[in-house]
């Protein structure tokens, strides 16, 4: 059946409820990765100003953001064929860092410092030194995607006017139907739609059998046309065309008027402010200093 038959077949599925049919049309997992993604993920990687270590920092955070959001938006869609009437908060609190291990068997005092030969460990001391360093700069480097990410939720609460911020807070309950109403509000409303374009059926080089439909709509606010291009693959095993992803995100804020790149670049440079190169070195030298003081005792002078 053509590619076109799939939007069909998905939508009388969602209406009538068939659990089945409707994720036999949309490839769920691969839809949701690829709009955080897109949404999310690739606009922040292109802020201005931001050094190698931020960006990692940033991209972690992102991840964390990205499991909760998709895990939600699943049982949101999820919610439809079981008819509950709660879920769980969109974005679920960080996962708190794992605690360190009891190492009250290193004990500090146990080294001795030697006017001759300096310091001297014993080398089971050096193992479980070396142990909980490694677990103590792990939980640093997670306290620092949480805290990230505590920030980037800060930065939408206090920017509630962002297209971003007004996506976040959506209610719980009806989004989708919430959701239209928003794009409404920006002028993309469904009752605009104005036909199909950019039709096309290909291959990819993995012979895998792609295609792309444009669902065109007039902008009530431009009065201008916005394209919104979806791609779809066909199952290997059903034979069925999927829904993958929205291809053009860029294109479709462009048209809508809204500066969305610059909103996630403003997030994420707020979110990250402070979290750069010397402060990261700063921390690391602050455990050494914390957890093992040790280290920064000096050989006494010898006397001989």
């Amino acid at each position: 059946m053509s590619p076109l038959f799939a939007f069909i077949d998905l939508a009388d599925a969602y209406k009538s409820q068939d659990e089945t049919r409707f994720f036999n049309r949309i490839d769920e997992n691969a839809f949701l990765d690829a709009a955080i993604d897109d949404l999310l993920a690739k606009p922040a990687q292109t802020t201005p100003g931001m050094s190698g270590m931020q960006i990692a920092i940033g991209m972690n955070a992102i991840e964390l953001a990205k499991s909760q959001l998709i895990t939600n938006l699943s049982l949101q869609i999820h919610e439809h064929f079981k008819k509950r009437t709660s879920i769980e908060n969109s974005l679920l609190q960080p996962a708190l860092a794992n605690q360190i291990d009891d190492s009250s068997e290193f004990r500090p005092d146990k080294y001795t410092v030697d006017g001759k030969h300096g310091l001297v460990l014993d080398p089971r001391e050096i193992k479980q030194v070396m142990k909980n360093y490694r677990r103590q700069i792990g939980k640093t480097a997670e306290d620092f995607k949480n805290d990230t990410y505590r920030r980037m939720i800060a930065f939408l609460e206090r920017n509630p006017d962002y297209f971003i911020s007004q996506v976040y807070h959506l209610p719980q309950t009806n989004r989708g139907a919430a959701l239209l109403d928003l794009l409404a509000k920006h002028g993309l409303s469904p009752g605009e739609f104005k036909g199909i374009t950019r039709f096309g059926e290909g291959q990819t080089f993995e012979n895998k059998e792609i295609a792309h439909v444009g669902f065109k709509f007039l902008n009530k606010r431009t009065d201008s046309e916005v394209v919104i291009e979806v791609e779809l693959a066909k199952n290997t095993a059903t034979k069925l065309w999927q829904i993958k992803r929205i291809k053009n995100f860029n294109e479709i804020f462009a048209d809508l008027e809204i500066d969305y790149n610059s909103e996630v670049h403003c997030l994420f440079a707020s979110a990250l402010k402070g979290l750069d190169e010397e402060f990261v070195k700063e921390r690391t030298k602050q455990i050494n200093h914390e957890l093992y003081p040790v280290f920064n005792l000096k050989p006494q002078a010898s006397t001989h």
